[in-house]
């Protein structure tokens, strides 16, 4: 395992096997944030592409050479050429975004689309955006409390959402319509990820405490139903449970590694990554970071995968966080 120092406010990365690269957002301080594109093998900054706003989500559209960088707080999305290092686009979401943060991205290259949850403590919306205009092309709201999780599911033409209120939000790819929506037995459905070959569901319930105050002063009517901390798997066509396991204390994103029949956790209360047997859904191993790791890209061919690692929660922030390089 490598893992190499590379920036202050590192969130999440990507693996480009077009560009031969792994890039990284980097939020750092005010007017220093910036897409890093670092060596796949030694994880050394090759380049450096400034960004007028904040770097948080990123998207890649490997094939058009583009990377979709979303602001967090900021109500835009950044388009760059990733061939050319630079940015080409700003994506202006001031008129629909007002009220929303923006987190997750996800492109849709077959429909020339890229999805963006508007994150909101009263109704959060997905808003659509045409890749070849680059402009929003309808806000879709219903998508409930602190909606960040989203995944796609191309040959069934389905969007996934969820939320911190325990739901998974589906929607048609092609009409953007709200199709179903589901209780699960989970709380703060963070992140997902979506496995075709068996139409399930991999959903990381985070169990951050901080979320009582904010159901209380929101969501009064909202009742928690467990302790977090675990990964659920859920049946996509209905959302219903079909097992779930402890993972780790407070876990952040999911990768599904079908190859491998793998899902990988980041776990950022107790500094690990879990490694689940996707078949069996037990423990296939744990590796301990230097750090609290956050999100996570796939080198599917070469067997790579790369790990953002953040400063722990109660340690001084803005000094530089690093980036792991695991070999499977």
């Amino acid at each position: 395992m490598l893992q190499k120092a590379v920036a202050p406010g590192l969130y999440e990365i990507v693996h480009s096997r077009r560009q031969g690269a792994v890039f990284v957002a980097s939020a750092g301080a005010p007017g220093s944030s910036r897409i890093l594109r670092l060596d796949p093998d030694t994880l050394a900054v090759e380049a450096e592409i400034p960004l007028p706003g904040k770097g948080f989500g990123l998207a890649l559209d490997d094939a058009a050479g583009r990377l979709y960088a979303s602001g967090g707080t900021e109500p835009e999305i950044t388009v760059i050429d990733i061939a050319a290092g630079a940015v080409t686009a700003i994506i202006p979401l001031t008129a629909f975004g007002d009220g929303y943060h923006f987190r997750e991205l996800i492109a849709d290259p077959q429909q020339r689309r890229l999805y963006a949850p508007g994150v909101s403590f009263s109704d959060s919306a997905l808003h659509v955006i045409d890749t070849h205009s680059l402009a929003v092309e309808r806000v879709v709201p219903g998508l409930g409390f602190v909606a960040t999780g989203i995944a796609l599911d191309q040959g069934q033409g389905r969007i996934f959402i969820s939320n911190m209120q325990g739901q998974i939000i589906t929607l048609d790819r092609a009409t953007h319509k709200i199709i179903g929506k589901a209780e699960t037995p989970g709380d703060q459905l963070l992140n997902l990820a979506f496995d075709a070959a068996g139409g399930r569901i991999f959903a990381t319930d985070q169990g951050h405490a901080y979320f009582d105050t904010l159901w209380q002063e929101h969501l009064p009517t909202y009742r928690r139903k467990g302790r977090g901390n675990r990964l659920f798997e859920l049946e996509a066509a209905t959302g219903r449970e079909i097992r779930h396991a402890p993972v780790g204390v407070g876990p952040i994103a999911v990768l599904h590694d079908p190859a491998r029949r793998r899902i990988y956790v980041t776990n950022r209360g107790d500094r690990t990554l879990a490694i689940l047997d996707s078949d069996t859904f037990e423990l296939a191993g744990r590796v301990l970071m230097h750090g609290a790791p956050n999100s996570l890209a796939l080198d599917a061919q070469n067997a790579v995968l790369y790990v953002t690692v953040k400063t722990p929660e109660g340690e001084v922030k803005g000094g530089v966080e690093s980036v792991v390089r695991l070999a499977l």
